[in-house]
């Protein structure tokens, strides 16, 4: 998790995205009865499926949205280049029950173990920006 100072600028207080908001710390450990985010936010965007995902900025200034485990997308990016990251991240041996694959021009499916892990992620190619994340349900299919 990427708590940060609540005075602390980020670039998601300089950079306005579309369904931003931050947790805050104070509240985030009444509810744990812990007092280690105290003082602190957390920011997370929500799309419009109703599914919220933490971002964060990397060391080369890119903004990740991260969905699960190692799985994380470019937010600022395109399908291609959000398959390609993904392909990835499936190839060590712990991962060979993950499937990722291009879904039409603009989405990207990641099917995970869980349900929680299967997600079609959909890309707004023109303004190269993730548009939304999706739950998938049913069983996939095998070629």
């Amino acid at each position: 998790m990427s708590w940060h100072f609540k005075e602390q600028e980020t670039i998601f207080d300089q950079t306005p995205l579309p369904g931003l908001f931050f947790l805050d710390g104070d509240a985030y450990s009444r509810v744990l009865e812990r007092d280690t985010t105290i003082g602190m936010k957390y920011p997370k965007v929500s799309f419009p499926s109703g599914l919220a995902y933490e971002v964060y900025e990397r060391g080369d200034k890119q903004v990740w949205v991260h969905l699960f485990g190692e799985f994380e997308v470019p937010l600022f990016s395109n399908r291609d280049t959000a398959y390609q990251h993904l392909t990835t991240l499936i190839t060590p041996s712990e991962y060979l029950a993950y499937f990722v694959h291009p879904v039409d021009y603009d989405g990207v499916l990641i099917w995970g173990k869980t349900e929680h892990e299967r997600l079609l992620v959909r890309y707004d190619n023109a303004l190269h920006m993730v548009r939304d994340v999706e739950s998938v349900k049913g069983q996939r299919n095998i070629w």
